[in-house]
């Protein structure tokens, strides 16, 4: 038996994901396709537009196999932090021979490349990076100058791969996998051009929803035309969290809003300075956002304020990575790798939310990662179900999705 795993948000789903399965199957021989998908926040720092079963639904439709939640804490951590509760989730499950990810360069090599020198950490990289710092440089382009440094002439123009968030992802992947002496190995294969999960969003939410079939297999087209009647839920407009942000600005203070993960006193001072200003999130993120605070790192500082996740809190759970693995969903033929998780993995396989007490008894920890997860969700569903029509349902009597 031969599974390969993808690590993905599905944001929503559509062509270019479509491909990267069929892919995963095709390059590897896999039997089964594993992913490990982000729940109802994702990595840019904001809502997913679509809740996670509807996403998980259409992950199964096309292709994965079996689909288990990142927990938010990882999955709204930036790409380090995204990268090492995925990986560490899938060293933990005892089944996975591939991860097969997508990048805009296509070649594993040069990526490998990558991500050992930046595991390695030179002494001259690391004078540099720091000198790069003090002259005024973010951190990502501090660390490609030091790269580029570091590099041999002709292979120079490597540094550059980390300016696409595919190619960075994918180092960050390699990176992990480095670190935790992963037992399966990696292939990428090239992003489907043409295809665009910030443009199908953005269609989405705009006053006329446009659905983009063109960039969308037909049954992702059909569940996103028939989401809000079908679901009970509204597509996700990330500007819906601002008046309950702003509620919570006001009830704290610049000093109770820096230990906040993300935050720091840096962005809270500065925060509080611009918040009279924003009339929306989109304009307090602009606001907030400069050379050095890149605009997905301030929204994610953002929404550990709106789900209250403390500094010292989340670096606990951070260190501890992989603690249990929920499944979403799955086909019934999968059974053979839950069966095998459940033998040879070393980590609880939770299919029914209510076994997790039972399940996590001795790992006080894990329960609390769980706890936050359930939390997150029902913070989501607040914000975006449609109550009257469908009544509000706690994350234990949502059902794992499962197909034939």
């Amino acid at each position: 038996m031969k599974t390969a795993a993808v690590i993905a948000e599905f944001n929503p789903f559509h062509n270019g994901h479509t491909a990267l399965l069929r892919k995963a199957k095709d390059r590897t021989g896999a039997d089964f396709i594993v992913v490990v998908m982000s729940g109802d926040f994702v990595q840019r720092g904001e809502p997913a537009v679509m809740e996670k079963f509807t996403r998980t639904r259409i992950a199964l439709m096309n292709g994965a196999d079996l689909v288990l939640e990142l927990p938010h804490y990882y999955s709204l951590g930036g790409a380090e932090f995204f990268a090492r509760g995925a990986v560490a989730l899938l060293n933990r499950l005892g089944c996975i021979d591939t991860l097969v990810f997508g990048s805009e360069y296509g070649e594993l090599a040069p990526l490998e490349k990558l991500a050992q020198m930046l595991t390695e950490e030179s002494p001259a990289f690391q004078v540099h990076l720091q000198e790069y710092l003090k002259e005024g440089d973010d951190f990502p382009t501090a660390r490609t100058k030091a790269l580029t440094f570091c590099l041999p002439e002709e292979e120079k123009h490597l540094a550059a791969l980390l300016k696409e968030p595919n190619n960075l992802l994918g180092v960050e992947y390699l990176r992990q996998m480095i670190k935790t002496k992963s037992r399966f190995h990696a292939v990428t294969t090239r992003r489907t051009a043409g295809v665009s999960s910030s443009v199908i969003r953005a269609s989405l939410l705009a006053p006329h929803t446009r659905i983009r079939k063109a960039m969308l297999p037909e049954t992702s087209a059909i569940l996103i035309s028939d989401y809000e009647a079908n679901s009970g839920y509204r597509f996700a407009d990330p500007d819906t969290l601002f008046p309950a942000l702003t509620h919570l600005l006001m009830l704290e203070d610049a000093r109770g809003v820096a230990g906040i993960a993300d935050v720091g006193e840096e962005i809270a001072n500065r925060l509080y300075k611009v918040l009279p200003e924003a009339p929306d999130l989109t304009t307090l993120t602009n606001l907030l956002h400069t050379k050095e605070l890149t605009a997905a790192r301030v929204r994610r500082a953002l929404l550990h304020i709106l789900l209250h996740i403390p500094q010292k809190q989340y670096d606990a759970c951070v260190k501890k990575t992989a603690m249990y693995a929920r499944v979403l969903g799955f086909r019934k033929n999968a059974s053979a790798v839950m069966n095998h998780i459940k033998a040879a993995g070393k980590i609880p396989l939770i299919t029914k939310l209510a076994q997790s007490t039972a399940l996590l008894q001795d790992d006080a920890p894990a329960l609390k990662l769980l706890s936050e997860d359930i939390r997150a969700s029902r913070i989501y569903d607040r914000f975006y179900t449609t109550p009257a029509a469908y009544p509000l349902k706690s994350e234990y009597e949502k059902q794992v999705v499962i197909l034939s």
